[in-house]
Order: structure tokens, then sequence, then C-alpha cells
């Protein structure tokens, strides 16, 4: 396996979980740990998930997206990685507060296949890497659990064959309402509304026009730092058949008052994203995790 493939498909695998939503915690809805309840410290399987998402933020286009990928978890006290947040290394402060190393990811876009971008350079897979503050609200370890995530993360494109730059920062915090039995045992629905607020660096990547790309309906724009958009996640994970897990569901995004909607690349002030996927899961570990 070569190292482009390595790097493409962990790419991928991060891209999978985010599912180029804007706001990078929405990981948090396909979570295939184990919650409250202790399970196997490893696991190994399949995954395929698909979606159907905005090009960027603030784009009026959509597309189809999907990847198949093996995935493994890994549910250890300190390091961990699973498909809510993917690999992360976790202190805990406190009962309720935690500090975690966290990593996210989202889809290339092809400006061939986008109108408002026609004739400027394409949008390459995007990494982002940084701490997170997690604050559980309610009890940790309850079956309904309320927590709030404040994540800092550095954000950084490649498209795997000569260009690896870093492209600013993000801070997207937001509330999750996670319920575990929702509607039926061992099925888990998850809420979460979030903002997300990118520097000016991270807002060019998606905003800035230069001058040898303007045109009569596309004019020149430099973007500013500020409020990208807001996000409201709403998901659902439904185990069956012992080893399967089906996850699907929605996002809603309002960028009303966003800091570039000046920008001619600011097409919509709302984007919307449906997505779902299935994991099979081959090996499991006859340890169980701590937690």
């Amino acid at each position: 396996m070569s190292m482009k493939f390595f790097m493409r498909s962990m790419m991928g695998a991060l891209a999978v979980t985010t599912f180029a939503l804007g706001t990078a915690e929405s990981v948090a809805i396909v979570d295939l740990s184990a919650g409250p309840r202790r399970e196997s410290l490893i696991e190994a399987g399949l995954f395929f998930g698909g979606g159907y998402v905005p090009d960027y933020p603030g784009s009026n286009e959509n597309q189809a997206r999907y990847l198949p990928l093996p995935f493994i978890i890994y549910r250890g006290s300190i390091v961990r990685a699973d498909e809510r947040d993917g690999v992360r290394a976790r202190v805990v402060l406190a009962q309720r507060v935690h500090m975690e190393l966290s990593v996210a990811g989202s889809f290339p876009v092809n400006s061939k296949n986008n109108a408002a971008r026609q004739g400027m350079p394409d949008l390459d897979w995007l990494g982002e890497i940084g701490p997170r503050l997690t604050v559980f609200i309610t009890e940790p370890k309850a079956q309904t659990r309320l927590k709030l995530l404040i994540p800092f993360r550095a954000v950084f494109s490649s498209n795997f064959q000569d260009s690896f730059k870093h492209r600013g920062f993000s801070l997207p915090p937001g509330l999750v309402l996670e319920s575990f039995d929702f509607i039926q045992p061992h099925w888990r629905g998850i809420a979460m509304l979030s903002a997300t607020f990118t520097d000016r660096q991270m807002n060019a990547y998606f905003y800035d026009v230069a001058p040898e790309f303007a045109r009569a309906d596309r004019p020149a724009y430099d973007a500013r730092a500020g409020y990208l958009g807001s996000d409201l996640t709403l998901g659902m994970m439904i185990p069956f058949h012992g080893r399967y897990r089906l996850f699907t569901g929605v996002q809603w995004s309002y960028r009303d008052e966003a800091a570039n909607a000046a920008s001619p690349l600011f097409k919509s002030r709302t984007n919307y994203a449906l997505f779902a996927g299935i994991a099979y899961t081959f090996f499991r570990s006859q340890r169980v995790d701590k937690e």
C-alpha cells in the first residue's frame, strides 16, 4: 500500500464522518462507540457511508458523496479511535471535564462541477486537528446526556500529489444531546446545535476571488475572519443482527449574518445535508473497555 493511498484513505475516513458539513464536530452523529455501556476494547470491520451534501459552506449546489472503508475502534482509557471523533487522546481533568485531541476532515470539490467556482482552483481534501474541551452538563454515564464541546482546530488541505498547505483555524463550539436506548433498546439518537467561527485564512479558502479569476458576475473579493454559520444536526444509530450498525441523519445550516455573505461565492444562506451509512464488525476482542 502506497503512502498516498494510505493518506487518502485516512482523510476519506475522516470525511465520511464529517460529510463535508462545515462543522467538524458533526462527526458526533456517526458514533459506533459504546456510550455508557461497556463493550470490546478493540473492534474491526467495514464501513460504507454516503450523503448528499453542499460543496462548501454557503454553496447553492449539493453533490452525492460516498466512500467504502475499513475501520478500527479502540476504546482505551486515554487514547481512543472510534467513529465518533476519529483518533484522539483524552485527559480527564475532572469527572465532567475532558480535554481531547481530535481530528476531522472533508471531501474535495472539483470546481468544474460548481457553477460559482468554474475556472477557479479546486478545493482539496481538508483535514483538521487540535484540542477540544468537553464539558458534560449532565452525568457522563447517564442514558440521556448533554455536553458542551469547545474545539479549536488547525486546518490543512492536500490533493495528495503536490500540495499540502495550512489553511487557518476554526472554532466550532456546540451543544450535543445524546439519548441511549432511544425509541428501542440499543438505538441511539443524537442532536447537535453548533456555530462555527474561522479566521481570515480559512474563510479565504472558501470565499476569496483573486483578480485573475474575477469576471462580470464574480468580482474580486477578499474574505475576512468571523462567523461562518450555525448547524442543527439530527442523527440516529441502529444496531441490528449483532454485527451491523445503521446510521442516518440530516443537517440544516443557517448562515445569515455570516462574515462573508458579500462574497460572490456565497450563494445560499441555508444549506442542508442528508447522509446514511452502514458498518459491519467482523472482529471484537474478548477484553472490554474500562469505562
